[in-house]
């Protein structure tokens, strides 16, 4: 290849990468600019739901069209952590990684754990696993691994999360054993995506089977193996048993 036609080549990638780089930021700016609105939306529903005198039938429609503006407002933000993800590499630290799960799963008791009736039954070091990672990239990978799982388990499943050992990484696992058939749908790989998104952007390794759903965020270990403490999380139940 001549040295012409290898510099043409160069300037037309970089070409690409700037325009792309343009769409992303033009999305970005989209989004944030939609935000506005939807807000003031959501501040409007907030307050007739506090409000009195609203009909049975109209109090129904106001409480549907809230949760379907939840339901926008959680899309939207993790479409712009998904731009972020895929435009900017993480800023990779020394983890605990267990300080990262204890924190989703507390956060996402009341909202998720609670009114789906299922349970999350996790794994424990008794010793530190520490990992080279971004801990907002992986705090957003775990919760949207677990929001999946959810959604794809029957009230009464049991999810288990557990973080082993393979070959210099430390695997967190996410899976439910039962198969349940159920086709992943828009919202179920669009929470994947960020899952891979964040996964990657700090030099990890993601992998998933769907059903029985196993999900895999390897990242890079920095740190020894522990022996584990199971501990069972369901809705407000926290208990921590000895193996």
């Amino acid at each position: 290849m001549s040295f012409a036609l290898s510099k043409k080549m160069l300037q037309e990638m970089r070409t690409t990468e700037d325009a792309s780089s343009a769409f992303y930021s033009q999305l970005a700016e989209g989004l944030h600019a939609m935000a506005q609105p939807l807000t003031i939306v959501r501040g409007a529903l907030g307050a007739l739901t506090l409000g009195k005198g609203i009909a049975p039938q109209q109090e129904r429609y106001v409480r549907m069209s809230t949760e379907q503006v939840e339901r926008l407002c959680d899309l939207m933000s993790g479409l712009q952590d998904l731009l972020d993800a895929t435009q900017f590499d993480g800023k990779c630290v020394s983890l605990d990684l267990w300080e990262i799960v204890d924190l989703v799963l507390e956060d996402l008791d009341r909202p998720v754990l609670r009114p789906s009736s299922v349970q999350i039954s996790a794994v424990k070091p008794n010793e530190r696993i520490c990992v080279i990672g971004d801990s907002f990239r992986t705090e957003k990978a775990l919760r949207a691994a677990l929001k999946t799982a959810v959604s794809l388990s029957s009230p009464g499943d049991s999810i288990q999360l557990e973080i082993l050992i393979d070959d210099g990484f430390a695997d967190l696992v996410v899976q439910n054993r039962k198969r349940h058939s159920k086709g992943l749908g828009s919202i179920e790989r669009f929470n994947l995506a960020l899952v891979q998104a964040n996964v990657r952007c700090q030099a990890g390794v993601y992998a998933c089977v769907e059903d029985p759903l196993h999900l895999s965020i390897k990242l890079p270990l920095q740190g020894t193996e522990g022996v584990g403490t199971e501990v069972a999380l369901h809705g407000s139940l926290l208990q921590q048993m000895n193996e």
